[in-house]
């Protein structure tokens, strides 16, 4: 009876063993060019960028201050692109990150003079750190 119970023992700490071993391998990225993701999820980083500077700079019309539902989830996709989270990327500008989080806070577009301000100074790309 008890050689019952050992194998029946290491039939059940075998699999967790093993499988201890190989836990790294879940979290490893398939490496993928930047223009691949944004070819993936239909969206051009470089244009929604512009799009947005250009609806910081006139006087903002309507609820969402000229920043469009569709173009937050664009620079959103492009900061998961360009600055995955988890990812120590080297990309800091255009810095997507700071300004999809800006952009996603709630009383982003409750003021749209101080949303156009911080976009702007978020957006600031100085020549020598593109």
């Amino acid at each position: 009876m008890n050689n019952y119970q050992a194998i029946i023992a290491l039939l059940f700490i075998a699999p967790l063993a093993a499988a201890q071993g190989s836990a790294d391998a879940v979290n490893e990225r398939i490496p993928v060019k930047k223009i691949e993701l944004e070819a993936h999820w239909k969206v051009n980083c470089a244009s929604a960028w512009s799009s947005l500077q250009a609806a910081s700079i006139p006087a903002p019309t309507g609820n969402d201050c000229g920043v469009t539902a569709r173009l937050r989830r664009q620079i959103q996709l492009c900061a998961y692109i360009y600055q995955a989270p988890g990812d120590n990327s080297t990309h800091r500008c255009p810095d997507y990150r700071s300004v999809s989080e800006h952009l996603q806070q709630p009383s982003a577009t409750a003021d749209c003079a101080t949303l156009r301000v911080s976009i702007q100074q978020l957006m600031h790309c100085p020549a020598n750190n593109q």
